[in-house]
Formats: structure tokens, C-alpha cells, sequence
């Protein structure tokens, strides 16, 4: 679509990551997406220079409006974990969400990675149908204590 991108996230994006990664954790009032400080995700965007971790921000014109976010867990093994996803509102049912994704797995498969697992919110559709359009497989339930 005509003036939607994707890039790499650099440090100029740090700000806008911060906004989006809180929006996504209100929207979902998620008690396990703890607020994070730009000191916190500053640190992610740092370790993107080295091959275990995938930061893409999706951008229209020049605003930042998703980003995606994963992690490779054992640094050797080639397992990571798909940390985050998120799309600004007004811009969903776009393909965003799938660009993303398609690119992360790219990028993943670059660096050597064998697998990624995700995990999706119970009751996210959208997010369940984006995984299985990308090839996962839903492989049995992640059950979490946040207090």
C-alpha cells in the first residue's frame, strides 16, 4: 500500500516505541506488558546489533504506527520468541500486522534462527489468524501469574 513501510528500528524510533509499546499494553490492559521506560528499550535497540534479536517498525508517511519485536532465548539454539506485535488502530486490517511479520521471519531465517514460538492474547483473533497465515502451528497454552 502507497506510503506504508517497514524498517529496522534505530535509535531515532525510540520514543515512538515507548508510545506504542504502552498504547499496546493499555489497549490490551495487559498486566504482564509492564510500562517500559526508553532506558529499558533503548537497551533492546542496542542489542539489535548484535543476531539475537528482530526489532521492524511499521511506519505511514512519516509516523510511526506498529512495531514488532522478538527474541532469540537461548542465544545458541536458534529458538526465539515473538515478543510483541502491535498496529496502531486506524491502520489495522491493512496487512501490517502480516508485512511484519513476513519480514521478522526473513530476517530471523538470515541469522540462522530454526524456530520462533509466539504467543498470542486469548481472544486475538487477528493475531491468531496472522501467525497461522505465516506458517505457525498452535501447539498448546502458555498460562501466566502476574501479581
Amino acid at each position: 500500500m502507497t506510503g506504508y513501510g517497514i524498517h529496522a528500528a534505530r535509535s531515532s524510533d525510540l520514543d515512538d516505541i515507548v508510545r506504542l509499546y504502552s498504547l499496546s499494553a493499555d489497549e490490551m490492559e495487559d498486566k504482564f506488558q509492564q510500562p517500559r521506560q526508553a532506558g529499558h528499550i533503548e537497551k533492546m535497540l542496542d542489542a539489535m546489533e548484535d543476531t539475537h534479536q528482530i526489532c521492524l517498525v511499521a511506519t505511514y508517511l512519516a509516523e510511526k504506527i506498529g512495531y514488532l519485536f522478538w527474541s532469540d532465548l537461548g542465544q545458541t539454539r536458534g529458538t526465539a520468541l515473538g515478543l510483541g506485535t502491535f498496529v496502531l488502530r486506524d491502520h489495522r486490517k491493512k496487512g501490517i500486522g502480516n508485512d511484519l511479520t513476513e519480514e521478522a521471519i526473513i530476517r530471523a531465517r538470515a541469522k540462522g534462527w530454526r524456530s520462533v514460538t509466539g504467543v498470542v492474547s486469548v481472544g486475538n483473533d487477528a493475531g491468531m489468524a496472522r501467525c497461522k497465515k505465516a506458517g505457525f502451528r498452535e501447539v498448546g497454552i502458555v498460562v501466566s501469574l502476574a501479581f
